[in-house]
């Protein structure tokens, strides 16, 4: 009965053409001109799943961005991203759950972790042993080797990026290590965008090009996502799948190359 694919990032402008079947869970939806930097990211990220898999259901929730005199900050609460995770694992849509979630957000590890989101995932699993799921979260743009969390926590799968060159090569901006799972393209991705938006004197339509790795992990979510509806299979199963499929490349401190569709 197909794939849903939950999506934790900021909001959504759900009046892009492509976007306009997107759940959203949480604080509602955008209903004013859209004219925010905030709605540029989740819109990004969205559009390049609905690009990559656009048979796939999107159900998506926003953290609340941390706001100081100048405005949003552009950080979240790391509780209120397991606050997030939570509303989409526990969703159902169309009487089933969540089978994957992409996670374009992240910061460097400390030694303390994220224990809330460790906390969330583990009572998630043990809630759901009939339905499993998969994670997927982006590694992180210092173009450091310092681990980058979720991404670099074992039951993640960690993106880097790359850049569109043949044959596949590392993006400089990438965070890379061992810790890394998989990687996609991700420099200079078009993808949806906030229609109106103006930045820097720029103003943007409906479509932008953008870098980071944000932008390879939905690539790699939409891989797997199709891999378990081929074969049937879980959501951590189609992970398992495409994460040691021969065909595909492997470089090191990257992971597994994912191709684009």
């Amino acid at each position: 009965d197909g794939v849903r694919i939950g999506l934790v990032d900021t909001a959504i402008d759900q009046r892009h053409p492509w976007l306009t079947g997107v759940k959203r869970l949480g604080p509602a939806g955008l209903s004013r001109p859209v004219n925010t930097p905030e709605a540029a990211h989740g819109t990004f990220v969205a559009g390049v799943l609905r690009q990559r898999l656009p048979e796939a259901r999107l159900v998506a929730t926003s953290p609340p961005l941390l706001s100081s005199r100048r405005g949003n900050t552009g950080l979240v609460s790391e509780v209120d991203v397991a606050r997030a995770l939570h509303r989409l694992l526990t969703f159902e849509c169309d009487t089933a759950p969540i089978d994957i979630v992409n996670l374009s957000v992240g910061a460097a590890a400390t030694h303390t972790g994220m224990l809330a989101v460790d906390v969330l995932v583990r009572q998630a699993h043990a809630d759901r042993r009939g339905r499993p799921f998969a994670l997927v979260a982006s590694a992180g743009n210092a173009g450091s080797r310092i681990p980058f969390l979720p991404a670099a926590q074992p039951y993640v799968v960690g993106v880097s990026a790359l850049t569109s060159a043949e044959p596949p090569v590392a993006a400089d901006f990438s965070n890379r290590g061992p810790w890394v799972s998989a990687s996609a393209e991700g420099s200079g991705i078009e993808s949806s965008f906030v229609s109106g938006l103006k930045i820097d004197g720029v103003t943007f339509g409906p479509f932008a090009r953008w870098s980071g790795t944000s932008f390879a992990a939905p690539t790699v979510t939409a891989a797997i996502a199709a891999r378990a509806l081929d074969a049937g299979v879980s959501a951590p199963a189609g992970a398992q799948l495409v994460l040691t499929n021969p065909a595909h490349l492997v470089l090191v401190d990257h992971g597994v190359v994912v191709p684009t569709p």
